[in-house]
Formats: C-alpha cells, structure tokens, sequence
C-alpha cells in the first residue's frame, strides 16, 4: 500500500493520565475499552496536525493535507419515499461533489451527530453522477449501472441483501422515476424506506463511505455499530476491512463491539485500559479486562437464562431504583451509560422478557417500541423532587421545608449556562411563586442531589430507599412509577 495513512498520535489527556504514544497501522483499526478511557477524544485528535503521518505516494506531510472523512453514526436515518428524495436533490442542486465538499467540515461528536447522506439519496447522487459524466447515457442505463455496482459492494459482507432498481419510464421521453427496493432472503422485495432503522442506518453508512472512496484517504468512525443488530454490526465490520484492503485506505474505528475478540478483528484492535491508575494502549487483554470491555455480552449469557424480567439499565443509581421499586424481583443489568443501552436494545430489543431503560435528558424518545422506556424526566432521581408530598413524608419534615431546602439548593449550586435559567428563576422566587414542577427538566444527580442528601444529613442511597419504601406504604408507587411499572411485566411465579 502506498496510500498516506496516520502512523501515530503522540496523547496527553485528562491530566496525564492518558500519556502516551498511540500507533496504527495502514488499513483497518479498532480501538476498544471501558467507558472514559478517552477512544473518542484519541479519534478527534486524529483529525489534528499533531498525528504523524506516513505520505505514501502523495508527498502530504500533515493530516491538513489530506482528505479525511470523520463520522458519527448517531441515528442518522431519515425514513422517506425515493421520490421525494428525487425532489429534494434537483431542488437543491445536490451533488457527489456537494456531499465530498461538505465532509472537509465534519468532525467527530461527542452527542448528535453530522448529517450524511441516506442510501436513497446516495443512491439517487450516484446515477446522476452517471448521467453527467456521459453526457448520453439514458436514465435506465444510468440506474441499472449503479444497481450493479452497489450491488457487487453489498454482497461482499450481506449475502441475502439485493438492492432492486427500475428506471420507470412514462409516457413522456424525458419524464420517468426510480423505483428503489431491497430484496431480503429471496422474499419479495420491499420499498428501501420500509427497512428497520439499522438496516437504514447502515446502508447509508457503507455506501456513504464507498461514495466518497476516490476523494478521502483516512476514516475516521465513532462506534459504527450504534442501532445495528449483531449480523449487521458484524457485516459491517466485514465491509470494513474488504474496503481497507480493496481501495487502499485507513479506517480508525472506536468500537464497543463484541467483534474485537473474533480472531479477525483482534489482531487489528487495540485496547485502552486502565493500569496502575493510568490509561495505557495495548495489544493484548487480559481475561479479567475482556470481561470489563464485553462485560454486557457475558452478562446476557447468564441473564437469558432467567425468568425474571431483565432490565438492561444506565448506572447503580437506575439499578437502586429497579430493585427497590421491585424488591429485588427483576433481574437488573448496568450498562455504564445510554448509548450502551441503546446499543443493547438494537441487539436484543425483540428478545422476551427484556427491557431497557435511560434517562430522559431533555431529549426525544429515540424508540416507539413497549420495552424501552425513555423516562419522561430529566433522570430518574427527578421523580424524588416531583412529588414533594412523598418526599416529605419520607424524610418526616414539612413540605414547605422541603421546598425551601430543593430552593437554597438550585440558588448555591454551581451549574453550566445550560442549567443557569433554574438558577435565576430559584434567585428571583420563593417557596410561594416557584414553579416546582420545572425541576422534571433539571440534572438533579450530581451536586443536586448530593447538596440537597446533606441538608438532611441521609446519603443519597437512602434518600432514594425512604422515598420508595414511604411511596409503598403510601400506596402511591404505580402512581409515581407509572410509567415504569407499566411496562415491566411479570410471570405468576416472579410477581412482587
């Protein structure tokens, strides 16, 4: 291979935790490890001239120079009629060359992500490509052109998977539309907007990367496998490293995928792990590390096993709640965080008896679907602060306490501009004016909490067991957990 490639990065995260010289090779890379060992913040300075590069044939001597694609794939789906996308794409005077310029402005994103283009858009850029760069070639021809190139780049890693096009023609010569289906498992074939979200979401990833192959020299991806069930995820992997090897370029993907432990993928994955209270990168994990990294896929090993309802939840604060809410009586898995909850549900979402819960955040439901319950508040501690009458009952002090205390706590908290209008409003208020129920859209577990834990001189873990404990003796739990205790089905043989 002569292509440029990234060689290393020298890293000094975090304080000098995270101090050291990370290296990669020319093709495919992984990186994987726990949560907050820095793989995202390493991919992000793979986009800056710090990186020591490799100029192959190109003479390029710094990243600057060259053309690299940074992608986060966060549901970047849209669900919509191939006509439409037709439309949209002539109004707009959208091109190949439109959707190249616009990668040179991406970057790598902690949360949301950079639009790219769908594979119905992607599909529909690329015979009009066809037609310009011709200058005769008809529509029909055009679309069966780019039906069989996407086609030879599909079968490569998802065999059952046939992308089926037609150039309709009307009665007019110069009028006509794209019928755009997939073809799964020999069945008939459906309209590509009818797919599921990962299928969606995948597709538009491989081919937004294909796409752009002749004018981008490095990839840089943050957990490609978001949203993908576990054929697709691994599909997807395969599509990787055939695109390393077959067009002469460097993937760098941070991935929490269970893929890296495959003999394939290992030799090509390195690890960021904690080691005498330091972020190290290595080669080789031991057992003990593997069960940190993969630690839910083990998990749900045993977990299957059980009858009992599994919920696969963010921390130890969500699982505190699960236990008390069910006296122990649901299995309760921890994610470390919402995105791996998310990702869990992409992979087992249809399984029986599992269920997947985050925090709201402020933030829409990213699923319709019964067994993934998006709390409605800002996280689940919010639901102490919401009904005060509980709270204080619990804590065995007046409500007009408790309102003052939850008012001295959002005037002396030092909070981000995000979270200053409570501030101001709490400032300007008292006990008489507050509109309390805006606390539902306030982080209340961090120093929240913590403050307001001290003023009754309780821990935050009993705060939380007196609440649940005075809210059952109150006969009040379905009414403040409703949209919790719904959902969460028991068998006969496990009910509280």
């Amino acid at each position: 291979m002569n292509n440029p490639y990234i060689k290393s990065i020298p890293v000094n995260l975090f304080s000098g935790i995270f101090n050291t010289t990370v290296h990669f090779i020319n093709g495919l890379n992984l990186i994987s490890g726990v949560n907050g060992t820095g793989k995202t913040e390493v991919l992000k300075l793979l986009k800056t001239d710090q990186a020591i590069i490799e100029s192959g044939d190109s003479g390029k001597t710094k990243v600057s120079e060259l053309d690299v694609f940074p992608i986060s794939p966060k549901r970047n789906t849209e669900k919509k009629a191939i006509d439409a996308i037709t439309q949209e794409i002539r109004t707009h005077n959208k091109s190949t060359k439109t959707f190249e310029d616009a990668i040179r402005n991406l970057q790598i994103k902690d949360s949301g992500f950079e639009n790219y283009p769908t594979f119905g858009e992607l599909f529909v850029l690329a015979y009009e490509k066809v037609m310009t760069d011709s200058g005769g070639t008809g529509y029909k021809t055009a679309v069966e052109k780019i039906q069989e190139d996407f086609n030879s780049v599909l079968k490569k890693v998802f065999l059952e998977y046939k992308i089926v096009a037609e150039w309709i023609q009307t009665n007019s010569q110069k009028a006509g539309h794209l019928k755009l289906q997939i073809q799964k498992y020999s069945l008939d074939p459906i309209d590509h907007e009818y797919l599921s979200t990962g299928e969606r979401e995948v597709l538009a990833l491989l081919f937004s990367i294909y796409t752009a192959k002749d004018n981008q020299d490095i990839y840089l991806i943050d957990e490609p496998e978001v949203h993908l069930n576990w054929n697709l995820e691994k599909g997807f992997f395969e599509f990787l490293d055939w695109f390393c090897n077959e067009f002469k370029k460097q993937v760098v993907a941070v991935t929490h995928s269970r893929v890296v432990f495959s003999p394939k993928f290992y030799e090509k994955t390195q690890f960021f792990v904690w080691k005498n209270k330091h972020i190290i990168s290595q080669k080789e994990v031991a057992e003990e590390q593997k069960k940190a990294i993969s630690g839910e896929t083990v998990e749900i090993i045993y977990l299957t096993k059980s009858t009992k309802p599994i919920v696969f939840v963010e921390d130890q604060t969500q699982k505190l709640f699960i236990d008390r809410i069910f006296e122990g009586q649901a299995e309760v898995s921890v994610c470390g965080n919402k995105g791996v909850v998310r990702a869990m549900f992409t992979r087992m979402g249809d399984g029986e008896n599992l269920y997947f819960l985050r925090d709201g955040d402020n933030e829409e439901p990213e699923f319709s679907k019964e067994n993934f319950i998006h709390l409605q508040k800002y996280c689940i501690e919010n639901y102490l602060f919401a009904t005060i009458q509980v709270l204080s009952q619990s804590l065995k002090k007046s409500e007009d306490d408790i309102k003052g205390k939850i008012l001295s706590c959002l005037k002396n908290i030092n909070i981000d501009r995000n979270r200053r209008v409570f501030k101001e409003l709490a400032v300007k208020s008292d006990a008489s004016n507050f509109p309390f129920e805006v606390i539902d859209y306030f982080d209340v577990s961090d120093k929240f909490i913590s403050m307001f834990s001290s003023e009754y001189n309780v821990t935050k873990n009993d705060l939380i067991e007196g609440f649940i404990n005075k809210a059952k003796e109150l006969n009040r739990l379905n009414d403040i957990f409703g949209e919790i205790t719904s959902k969460i089905s028991f068998n006969d043989d496990s009910t509280t």
